[in-house]
């Protein structure tokens, strides 16, 4: 228990680190530290918290995070408040991430775009196609950019620095295109799906621009800087528009460290997801084939010029680029440190225990601006008074058949509803 939380030393291994350290905390930093390995060390009178805070927004690095308590002892620090599972789904995100089915994706919701008075795709179809089949294209997206974009040393400074574990984007969409599909206004209906298929081309976007960003080593955005997540997003974005054939998972491997140094096989795996792609988006336009899947299109001619300028472009971009693409082979991996999502640097010493910190315990809100700082009691009060009033004087308008506003028009009440 305590303070920071739980100690975890399931293994033997850890055990044995943990009796050892009652009397060599510190020489097993200086010895980690005599070959090579780079330890920020933190002692039990140090603000544990303001040290992580720094720490978590530092560029990544191979090198370790360690905390010695009043008695000498060195432990690895981790976080816990969801690092686990959170890391769970990102690994199985990146894992089964169809790249090829991104790409097509892209087309593929530019041609829904093109009529402005048409519903051409069913927004019920679509949520079922985003829910079950592209969902793995559109999840993730923010852990993606910030992880990948924005240099955030692993899951856990993640978590550190926010509390939305959930992925609000993917289900922001989902509920759009489900209000869509009931929507009785056909006004409201067709804003809706307008919305879902924009929001929907932005996610698959970003998740390719975020892959293509990390393996043509595009460097970091500034985490320390306000605007950090909004342009973490619009690189993200502006890199999957140009480079969308990089972001699959089989595109990799060259670089001067690899064996393929001037990325042939990288070239031949874009040929074959853009040539692919372009063949399907064509047969979506060939009218037996429309007709049987009972689309609704409109004059396509100009959106077939924008998809096919698009594609021209970015399957030229994405091949020009290849031989720059960074092998994983080449990154040298420090034998003594082990990769651990949890940990707010990204790496822990296997050989000694976790003392695992929450970030609840740090005693206020997760990025809160200065004024929330400084009058959050008043700021709480004003914010529940004003909500339960307008609740309660909408409650008794109701009661006496007054009018309401609604969407920000003075509606009435019918007699029928009294």
């Amino acid at each position: 228990g305590g303070k920071y939380g739980r100690m975890n030393d399931e293994t033997s291994v850890a055990h044995t680190a943990f009796t050892m350290n009652l009397s060599s905390g510190a020489m097993i930093i200086d010895e980690l530290r005599n070959v090579g390995v780079t330890v920020l060390s933190v002692g039990s009178g140090a603000d544990v918290f303001a040290f992580l805070d720094a720490v978590t927004l530092e560029l990544p690095s191979q090198r370790c995070l360690l905390y010695t308590d009043n008695l000498g002892r060195v432990f690895n620090v981790v976080v816990s408040g969801g690092t686990r599972g959170l890391n769970s789904a990102w690994e199985t995100a990146l894992t089964i991430f169809c790249g090829w089915e991104a790409c097509l994706l892209i087309p593929m919701l530019t041609r829904c775009l093109a009529c402005s008075d048409t519903i051409t795709v069913e927004p019920g179809f679509l949520l079922l196609l985003f829910g079950f089949v592209f969902n793995n294209e559109t999840s993730m997206t923010w852990l993606a950019t910030t992880l990948l974009i924005r240099g955030t040393p692993s899951v856990g400074a993640y978590v550190w620095h926010s509390s939305v574990l959930t992925d609000y984007p993917r289900d922001t969409m989902l509920l759009i295109f489900a209000v869509a599909q009931y929507a009785t206004n056909e006004k409201l209906k067709q804003t809706l799906y307008y919305i879902g298929i924009v929001l929907a081309l932005l996610l698959v976007t970003a998740n390719l621009g975020a892959r293509a960003w990390k393996k043509l080593n595009l460097g970091v955005i500034d985490n320390t800087t306000f605007a950090a997540p909004i342009l973490g997003c619009l690189g993200a974005i502006a890199i999957g528009l140009v480079f969308p054939y990089l972001g699959m998972r089989s595109v990799n491997g060259g670089g001067e460290d690899s064996g393929d140094n001037n990325g042939r096989l990288a070239r031949q795996y874009v040929t074959l997801a853009s040539t692919f792609t372009i063949l399907v988006y064509y047969l979506t336009d060939y009218a037996p084939f429309v007709d049987a899947l009972g689309l609704r299109y409109c004059a396509q001619a100009s959106v077939n010029v924008a998809v096919g300028s698009w594609w021209t472009l970015a399957t030229v971009a994405s091949l020009s680029v290849c031989h720059k693409i960074q092998s994983a082979e080449s990154k040298i991996i420090e034998p003594f440190l082990k990769s651990e999502p949890a940990s707010p640097v990204g790496w822990v010493v296997p050989s000694l225990p976790n003392i695992v910190i929450d970030p609840q315990f740090r005693g206020e809100p997760y990025n809160v601006c200065c004024a929330w700082k400084s009058g959050s009691e008043l700021l709480s009060v004003i914010l529940v008074l004003g909500c339960g009033g307008i609740f309660l004087l909408h409650s008794v308008l109701q009661l006496k058949g007054d009018s309401i506003w609604y969407f920000g028009q003075l509606v009435s009440f019918d007699e029928d509803r009294q």
